[in-house]
């Protein structure tokens, strides 16, 4: 199973909420609940009294909400519909790629999250979530690329490090995956996928 995503979200709905954060709705808008963050949000869309930049942070939000609920087809929308109004949103197109990862249209999801790489090059964990589209479409090699520049970036990240391991253990390349596995390990001793990666090739505990 791969990693970082959610988390990458609802980072990133935490820097636009300063946007709408005025009214109930518009704090609603950027909360955790996906039922209550739905209705907000289509509150605030409806209410035709924010600027564009505003809807744009409502229609991400509410794409979020979407997909945490499955209907990943509404979600893909609203995120369109966020960059439309804003076309240097990172967040729509992180949330778009995330919710077409979801949908398993790899391709369209290794697109959006270029873009926020182009938008945002400093952006690590983007790197973390276009190795896994990769890596989840066949194409180990460039996920390993994308896996090793988060590395570069943040050197201390686990996930990339488990996933990288996957990666490699894909192409057989064991040695390398039981090493990238100890190493998310000693940084997070309790991440699953690195546990039970080890453990499928006997490697010993770091």
């Amino acid at each position: 199973m791969k990693s970082a995503l959610l988390a990458l979200v609802l980072g990133l709905a935490a820097a636009a909420a300063p946007a709408l954060a005025q009214t109930a709705d518009e704090t609603n808008c950027v909360g955790d609940d996906p039922q209550t963050k739905l209705a907000a949000c289509t509150a605030v869309v409806e209410s035709g009294q924010e600027e564009a930049v505003n809807q744009a942070v409502a229609y991400d939000n509410r794409s979020i909400a979407y997909r945490r609920l499955g209907q990943l087809d509404k979600a893909i929308e609203d995120a369109s519909k966020a960059i439309s109004l804003d076309p240097a949103s990172v967040p729509a197109y992180l949330d778009r790629g995330i919710a077409y990862y979801a949908a398993k249209t790899y391709d369209l999801a290794i697109a959006d999250f270029s873009k926020v790489i182009a938008l945002k090059p400093d952006y690590v964990a983007a790197y973390n979530d276009r190795g896994n589209a990769y890596d989840d479409s066949g194409d180990h090699d460039a996920a390993i690329a994308d896996y090793s520049h988060a590395l570069v970036l943040k050197p201390d990240y686990a996930d990339a490090y488990a996933n990288r391991g996957s990666a490699y253990e894909e192409k057989n390349f064991n040695d390398y995956a039981i090493s990238d596995y100890r190493a998310a390990l000693k940084l997070d001793p309790n991440l699953r996928p690195a546990q039970a990666g080890l453990k499928r090739l006997g490697g010993a505990p770091p």
